[in-house]
């Protein structure tokens, strides 16, 4: 009897580890980047935090509950989500065989760009560049964080996709025009490097010039590019 009964304490204690470590991480709004929730391990339970404020949290009949001004219940949703009064949230996760197929567009916390597009098939890519243009690359996994964008060619009407095949021998095709750094399976950073030419220090649409497409911020520096799927 006492075996069993000891059984049953180690049993509960490890399913309670369990079920907090589903919950442990960093955790992005599906349709809002900018809105993000980080749950670690505290002294005795866990710590949910928000905005920069910190609230206590456990675990409790599968949920989550976080304890501030009103408690807030969280269910995990399907792999690696969390649903949070109906709205999605998807961990952070570093995954070299996270799948990014789909199409993703740009955010600013809570606008979305509707222009803008980027559409991921395999190992194809296919870039919203801005009006008439559409460029079409292949991608390439550097290592577990980072994703370099090549290039292929260009759709585009009759008269700009002449002007780019007219420089198809100058174009350097061994180097990136872009890279994607997942963040988690529904949010990824984009950074634009340009067509690298032969011989040439400038490169080829290398500004992000079309506001409806990329936004007023695309071409600052420190300004990072966040792409959510759709």
């Amino acid at each position: 009897m006492k075996k069993i009964f000891t059984f049953f304490i180690i049993f509960s204690f490890l399913t309670s580890c369990s079920n907090k470590s589903k919950f442990i991480g960093t955790w992005y709004n599906n349709s809002n980047f900018c809105d993000s929730l980080s749950i670690s391990k505290g002294e005795n339970n866990l710590v949910a935090e928000y905005f920069g404020f910190k609230f206590p949290a456990e675990v409790n009949d599968g949920y989550l509950e976080i304890f501030g001004e009103e408690i807030t219940k969280v269910s995990l949703g399907k792999k690696d989500e969390l649903l949070i009064n109906g709205t999605v949230y998807s961990k952070k996760i570093i995954d070299e065989n996270l799948l990014l197929d789909g199409d993703w567009k740009i955010h600013e916390c809570t606008k979305k760009y509707e222009w803008s597009k980027i559409s991921l098939t395999k190992d194809t890519i296919v870039i919203s560049y801005g009006s008439p243009i559409e460029i079409i690359g292949t991608i390439k996994r550097l290592s577990i964080d980072t994703i370099a964008v090549n290039y292929e060619y260009v759709a585009s009407t009759i008269h700009m996709s002449k002007l780019i095949d007219e420089l198809e021998d100058k174009i350097n095709y061994d180097k990136p025009i872009a890279y994607i750094l997942p963040i988690s399976k529904n949010h990824f950073s984009f950074k634009w490097l340009g067509i690298t030419l032969k011989n040439e220090k400038e490169k080829y649409l290398d500004k992000l010039d079309d506001d409806l497409y990329w936004g007023e911020k695309a071409n600052d520096f420190e300004y990072k590019l966040i792409f959510i799927k759709e």
